[in-house]
């Protein structure tokens, strides 16, 4: 077993057993060690994401999308998205602007998920899905895009497949599990309410077949800061396309993880009405 699978294993067993003082102890006597697994997650992480305000501010980036832009996440933190499009092509970036602008705007109006290819700087194209991201208490943004860089046709072929149907987020949870915000309609899935999960792991209230992956992932995502997707199938045959993105604190480790979801053919039709998606209190 190599070092970083050690590393992790003893990280995963820790936080199973609920030792906090040791973890903290632990992530301070390896902050170098866990930046760079961090660095090194991100490179290889399977899409860029963002969270954006609606006019255009930058509540947080991936560094694959800061390093795009010759940025860090940090500089590029609470300004405006907008004055980093192609600012040495005036003239794309004005139209590059006018789209990323008409793209988020519709976002927002429509409470639906938007699919969008855009030319990139250095020649290219860029895939991006948006939807929007309705609990704003939590300081998310009003937006949240994922992007996938198209270098290839198979890219392009994948992200074709990804455009079929809507993205939603579908619930926001603390660095334990716990629910801190949730969709109705997954919350009646599961045979409950947002109020009833509130608090709770939501972790146990998956069946056993399904909570292994999930679990995994999410471990994966608080404490490495790398977001992951994967797909799986519903009891109904139903397929889904499942995403989890880390949501970074002041001190810069995770603190939040998003989890959002693409349904195959129905695309969660059941809450395209922005008022169904409550807060948990």
């Amino acid at each position: 077993m190599s070092n970083q699978s050690l590393f992790f294993q003893s990280i995963s067993t820790l936080y199973h057993h609920r030792c906090a003082t040791v973890l903290d102890y632990l992530l301070e006597e390896t902050e170098g060690l866990v930046a760079q697994i961090q660095y090194q997650k991100q490179i290889q992480a399977p899409f860029w994401h963002l969270l954006l305000r609606a006019d255009g501010t930058v509540v947080q980036l991936c560094r694959n999308l800061a390093g795009y832009f010759g940025e860090a996440p940090q500089s590029m933190a609470n300004r405006s998205l907008w004055s980093f499009l192609m600012p040495d092509q005036p003239g794309q970036a004005q139209d590059l602007t006018r789209q990323a602008h008409d793209l988020a705007t519709q976002v927002l109006e429509t409470g639906q998920a938007v699919t969008h290819i855009f030319s990139t700087r250095y020649g290219g194209q860029c895939g991006v899905v948006c939807c929007r991201v309705p609990w704003l208490q939590e300081q998310l943004g009003d937006l949240v895009a994922l992007f996938w860089p198209l270098t290839d046709e198979e890219a392009q072929a994948a992200f074709a497949f990804r455009s079929f149907d809507g993205l939603r987020t579908s619930m926001l949870l603390d660095t334990q599990g716990h629910v801190l915000v949730i969709d109705p309609i997954l919350a009646q899935r599961l045979g409950t309410t947002p109020q009833m999960l509130a608090g709770q792991c939501i972790f146990e209230r998956f069946p056993p077949d399904k909570v292994r992956q999930r679990w995994v992932s999410f471990q994966d995502v608080a404490w490495t800061g790398q977001p992951r997707e994967w797909t799986e199938t519903g009891d109904v045959g139903v397929c889904y396309d499942n995403y989890m993105l880390p949501v970074f604190g002041r001190n810069g480790h995770v603190v939040r993880v998003l989890a959002l979801a693409r349904e195959h053919g129905r695309a969660f039709v059941e809450a395209q009405v922005a008022e169904q998606v409550h807060v948990v209190e």
